[in-house]
């Protein structure tokens, strides 16, 4: 038996044959390729951070160019407290994190605020952590603060993981921790009652706080540590535009703080438009 194919039948199997393709990569991006990412992030989990990986978060964070590229990409910021006295502890203003490593939203913005809190000084003992398998957003690469180390001659860093990734009592957050996140989270009559007690929770120094996450962990979904980093450093992929685009958020509430003395607030074009902009906005 002869077919005979015209070009209208050849469109149609070349379209067809297209679709089983795309069908395949897809299959492939979700049902294979995800699966091995996933277990790798897993194997990860309380390894300390490698020497090489900090340094190029610290390259990223201070490529005042790369920061300048990404410039305001975001259009949400930290509520204002309305307050004027800045937090200052051990002589220096202060931010508050408090969070949890099992918690996904927690997880993203622990990206954004290390490149912040890298531009006015230095970690040690960070580790890896992947939010909790069973919480929504899954497995979303991320680092812990828990038994890390922050120096800066710029500004003092209040960091608690309250929980583990099973859920279990981690760390136990101090007066000043208790009292700042009672007054702009858990006791907050400006929030909505069923948002109030929720993490992460940033505070910078009295001047403006950050319930939940500005970006959702979707942004990171299915990467590694690397693959993210790589990414960073292109102020055109989605990955940069939005966690460079909290860094500089955050950046500009720190500059605030610190009267702009770091040179984190000299090098750059987003900070007082950021801060014009949050204030118009509160």
């Amino acid at each position: 038996m002869k077919f005979n194919l015209n070009k209208k039948n050849n469109k149609i199997i070349i379209a067809a044959l297209i679709i089983i393709v795309i069908a395949i990569i897809v299959l492939y991006i979700f049902v294979i390729a995800k699966p091995a990412n996933t277990g790798y992030l897993l194997s990860r989990i309380d390894s300390p951070v490698s020497s090489h990986n900090l340094q190029l978060l610290h390259n990223i964070a201070v490529n005042y160019s790369l920061a300048n590229s990404v410039g305001m990409s975001l259009t949400s910021f930290p509520s204002l407290t309305g307050n004027t006295n800045i937090t200052i502890v051990n002589g220096k203003p202060t931010v508050v994190y408090l969070g949890a490593e099992y918690c996904p939203f927690c997880a993203i913005t622990r990206w954004g605020l290390i490149l912040a809190m890298m531009r006015f000084g230095n970690f040690t003992n960070l580790h890896y952590m992947v939010s909790s398998s069973t919480d929504v957003y899954p497995n979303t690469p991320t680092f812990t603060f828990y038994n890390s180390n922050y120096t800066s001659k710029y500004i003092n860093f209040e960091m608690v993981e309250a929980y583990n990734r099973s859920g279990d009592p981690l760390q136990t957050p101090n007066e000043l921790e208790n009292l700042t996140f009672s007054a702009y989270d858990s006791n907050n009559s400006a929030l909505p009652s069923n948002d109030r007690g929720g993490i992460p929770f940033v505070d910078f120094g009295n001047y403006s706080y950050e319930v939940g996450a500005l970006i959702l962990p979707t942004t990171i979904d299915g990467y590694t540590w690397d693959e993210v980093i790589n990414k960073l450093s292109d102020p055109s992929t989605h990955i940069s535009k939005n966690i460079i685009g909290v860094s500089n958020v955050y950046t500009a509430q720190i500059c605030y703080m610190i009267n702009y003395t770091a040179p984190a607030c000299k090098n750059n074009t987003y900070v007082k438009p950021i801060l014009k902009l949050q204030k118009e906005e509160s």
